[in-house]
């Protein structure tokens, strides 16, 4: 299958390196909105265009597409044009991660190098899961949920939609957060935490309301 990355930035490319190891797709190129990029070479692949060209993909027989941006609400509207167009959104699962066989995983998931997931974990669609986060047995993340390098969910917990992990932060057992929340990095979660908030430190407490589209 021929498929494109849409964003050639640091989280792109760590991307298309997981994808060239796993060696299963012919990657036709990125797609970013950095005019100057287009028509370059990224890492050796071309910039074949920016973020206003998907619809025209079909008709260069190109089938599948991976988003390798890490904002939660850009990555969102990308998704869901490229379901709208008739593209497989693509799994990305680089090789050193361990899944158990008991995860469930939906579509446009990006799972980096040294990851572990516990089973019975459910991963919604277009959800990140980046460098060495650890997610352990029983966990819910809903769909557009971006974990950080090295954050670690205890067992049952549950993230909503739109939110973001931050690098080295822990959440204990069972807890609860909410959509569009930011955990700070380094963050201790103990209780559950309400919808629309950024929260930090050790227990981690909240700092200030965000908006609903922030």
């Amino acid at each position: 299958m021929k498929i494109v990355i849409i964003g050639c930035g640091g989280h792109g490319r760590v991307i298309l390196d997981i994808l060239q190891n796993r060696g299963e797709y012919q990657i036709a190129g990125f797609l970013d909105d950095k005019s100057d990029l287009i028509n370059n070479e990224v890492d050796g692949v071309n910039v074949i265009g920016s973020t206003g060209d998907i619809q025209s993909l079909r008709k260069k027989g190109i089938d599948g597409l991976v988003i390798g941006i890490g904002d939660n609400h850009i990555r969102a509207r990308l998704f869901k044009e490229g379901m709208c167009c008739g593209f497989e959104m693509i799994n990305v699962v680089h090789p050193q991660a361990i899944l158990s066989q008991n995860v469930c995983l939906g579509k446009g998931v990006v799972v980096m190098a040294g990851v572990v997931v516990n089973t019975g974990t459910v991963i919604k669609n277009n959800v990140c899961i980046n460098t060495g986060a650890t997610i352990d047995h029983d966990n819910k993340l809903s769909e557009h949920v971006h974990v950080y390098p090295g954050a670690t969910l205890a067992g049952g917990v549950t993230v909503g939609e739109y939110s973001y992990i931050g690098t080295n932060a822990a959440v204990n057992p069972y807890v609860k957060i909410g959509n569009n929340v930011v955990v700070g990095t380094g963050g201790a979660v103990i209780s559950d935490v309400p919808d629309d908030v950024i929260v930090a430190g050790v227990p981690a407490k909240i700092l200030k309301r965000r908006e609903v589209n922030a």
